[in-house]
C-alpha cells in the first residue's frame, strides 16, 4: 500500500534546510512548516515595537507593513461602497 510521507519542517530542528524539490525527489508528498510564519511575524513585529519605542511614532516603519489594498488582494476582499449598506443606531 502507499504510504503518505509528511515532513515536519522547523527551524533550529536537527533536520537540515531542505528545499521542496528534493522532498518531492525524495517521495515526499507534503512539507509543512508550523511555526515559521509565527517567527517571520514576531521579528517583525519586535524590529517594529523597537522601531516605535526609539521614534516616537509608526511613521518611518509604514513603508515595511502590509498596505491596505495588498491586505484586500489577499484575502479577495472588496469593501462595502459608502450607502449601499443598511443604515443602522450601532456606534
Amino acid at each position: 500500500s502507499s504510504v503518505y510521507l509528511l515532513a515536519n519542517m522547523t527551524e533550529f530542528g536537527k533536520t537540515p534546510y531542505i528545499d521542496i524539490g528534493t522532498f518531492k525527489e525524495y517521495g515526499y508528498n507534503c512539507v509543512i512548516y508550523p511555526v515559521s510564519t509565527l517567527r517571520v511575524a514576531m521579528k517583525a513585529v519586535d524590529l517594529f515595537f523597537k522601531d516605535l519605542q526609539q521614534n516616537g511614532s509608526q511613521k518611518g516603519f509604514v513603508d515595511k507593513m502590509q498596505s491596505r489594498k495588498e491586505l484586500y488582494d489577499l484575502l479577495r476582499y472588496t469593501p462595502a461602497r459608502s450607502g449601499i449598506t443598511p443604515k443602522t443606531n450601532a456606534k
